[in-house]
């Protein structure tokens, strides 16, 4: 689960997203980066950190120089991670399994929870 945690959270930001679009095509430099993306340097780096913790980008230093890519890796495994995610939904012979609720209406009371937080949209 803490792997799917740090996926969603690198993935969770527009800054982010935009620094894996940079390097779809290309490796970049940390100044590269914050030439093309209006962002203090402390707050790229910051977000480096976060997609190198997802595994989403790899960095090679080469002498004062860092050079960022996408790291392949961490890429599969987010591919395989939204993968599992969507399988119910392609798998037309799955049928969704339907909430316990449904064939109890009296489950809220029987859980010792008042009936009315099983009915508010929360």
């Amino acid at each position: 689960m803490e792997k799917f945690a740090e996926l969603f959270k690198a993935l969770g930001d527009v800054h982010r997203l935009n620094i894996l679009m940079l390097l779809k095509n290309q490796e970049m430099c940390g100044c590269e980066i914050f030439n093309k993306i209006n962002l203090s340097q402390p707050a790229i780096s910051h977000h480096l950190k976060i997609l190198k913790q997802a595994n989403l980008v790899k960095s090679i230093k080469e002498g004062k120089l860092v050079f960022y890519r996408l790291d392949e890796s961490g890429i599969d495994i987010s591919q395989k991670i939204l993968a599992d995610l969507s399988y119910n939904f392609k798998n037309d012979n799955q049928q969704i399994k339907l909430s316990p609720l449904r064939e109890n209406p009296n489950l809220c009371e029987i859980l010792g929870m008042q009936a009315s937080i099983c009915e508010e949209e929360i």
